[in-house]
């Protein structure tokens, strides 16, 4: 590393650094500070040298002027995306989602919808389906889930994990719904059917964020890694795609507390549901927002993709020349 953080030749002085930084911040929402220059060097280094730049101030004019840009901007998030996830990662909420608040809130005999915002490799929106498969309700849950990242989609679909996907995991669940294979543990069949995967980004999710679409929004553990204004701007969109009664998920460490919602928190089973009034849809412009009550959770503190909706419904998810099996749109 050089004194001003960088790979080999490449230097990477503050001022590009906030640049690069704003860049992906602004697509993606996830921050980067001085503290982590060197990990955002490295790793955006390897980008530079990959396509023949002298250095990083070149690579930024190419993210922000070229045509190709857009996409060179996706390769470069996908280069410093955090893919840590893991089955019954904290567990409380989705067994409560399941077995209670489905069964008193959702009488209708549509199924009761759930997207799965950033969800990595999977393990979230599977865990979700062992719960539901467990509480005989699978045929009541209908599974998305999405992620910035293309080859996290890919593996997802593929659904093999290492141990430490499944350190959490139950010795019995582990026993009933995973089985071992050469490179790991995959998931049993039908579990896998369970769950559609498509691309989208949390900041701008085109179709998946459609008004009334979803009974449920998990987006957990991924706020941390944003800005106060790029939590406010994620949140107005989930808002807007929650039906009415809707409710959205968020990590035990996460919270809205702070800021001016739409949304209302209800306690159930002492864990905190953030709730999508009946009645409302999407927040109108000046509209005031209802600010939770002052507690806190529980446990503590494409480009080169596609609208979901086109290609009849094929995922677009490309990743070292392969291309995941269509599994339909939200």
């Amino acid at each position: 590393m050089t004194e001003k953080g960088g790979v080999g030749r490449f230097a990477l002085d503050d001022r590009v650094f906030q640049l690069l930084a704003g860049l992906v911040e602004e697509y993606s929402g996830l921050r980067f500070d001085v503290g982590r220059r060197d990990l955002f060097a490295e790793r955006i280094g390897r980008r530079v040298a990959a396509l023949g730049f002298p250095g990083f101030l070149d690579y930024y004019y190419h993210l922000r002027y070229d045509p190709a840009g857009r996409e060179e901007l996706q390769q470069a998030v996908e280069a410093l995306a955090v893919n840590e996830t893991y089955f019954f990662r904290e567990p409380g909420p989705l067994e409560t989602l399941v077995r209670t608040w489905i069964p008193e809130r959702h009488q209708a005999p549509e199924p009761f919808r759930v997207w799965s915002t950033a969800c990595s490799t999977g393990a979230e929106p599977y865990t979700l389906a062992i719960v539901a498969e467990e509480a005989g309700l699978s045929e009541r849950v209908e599974i998305w889930a999405s992620d910035i990242d293309r080859g996290a989609l890919l593996e997802a679909q593929e659904a093999v994990y290492g141990e430490g996907a499944l350190r959490m995991t139950p010795a019995d669940k582990r026993a009933r719904w995973f089985e071992r294979t050469e490179g790991g543990w995959r998931l049993r069949s039908p579990l896998r059917s369970r769950v559609r995967f498509f691309w989208a980004n949390a900041l701008e999710p085109d179709g998946a964020a459609g008004e009334g679409r979803w009974h449920a929004i998990l987006c957990r553990n991924l706020m941390i890694y944003f800005a106060e204004e790029t939590i406010a701007r994620a949140v107005e969109g989930f808002h807007r795609a929650l039906r009415p009664g809707g409710v959205l998920l968020l990590g035990l460490t996460e919270s809205l507390l702070r800021f001016d919602t739409p949304f209302r928190v209800e306690e159930v089973n002492g864990w905190f549901f953030y709730v999508k009034d009946v009645g409302t849809l999407g927040r109108r412009d000046g509209e005031a927002g209802r600010r939770p009550p002052s507690h806190g959770h529980r446990g503590g503190g494409c480009h080169g993709k596609e609208d979901p909706r086109a290609r009849g419904g094929r995922l677009c998810v490309r990743a070292q020349g392969r291309e995941p099996d269509a599994r339909g749109s939200p």
